[in-house]
């Protein structure tokens, strides 16, 4: 190809440039995590390295609540009406 066909390709074509790799690599859910912490608690210097202790934190949380929850759902809607029963018949 000569310089004047590449000129006349890019004045045919002038959005057509040679592809480049796609350097963009996409974050993680862990990356993307830690980002939205760091950003809600800004003040806080929260680091990369601690984070799977946060997580590990969060988890236990997590399922303290979701047993403390059954168990609630539980009494509510299966022992307390089985001893009201018994107390109104009794």
């Amino acid at each position: 190809m000569s310089i004047e066909d590449d000129t006349f390709h890019l004045l045919a074509n002038p959005f057509h440039t040679k592809k480049r790799k796609n350097l963009y690599i996409q974050p993680t859910l862990d990356d993307e995590i830690l980002l939205l912490i760091q950003k809600k608690f800004p003040n806080l210097k929260i680091l990369e390295k601690d984070y799977n202790n946060f997580i590990v934190k969060i988890e236990n949380i997590l399922i303290d609540i979701i047993i403390e929850n059954h168990i609630e759902s539980l009494i509510n809607e299966q022992l307390l009406p089985s001893i009201y029963k018994e107390s109104s018949q009794g």
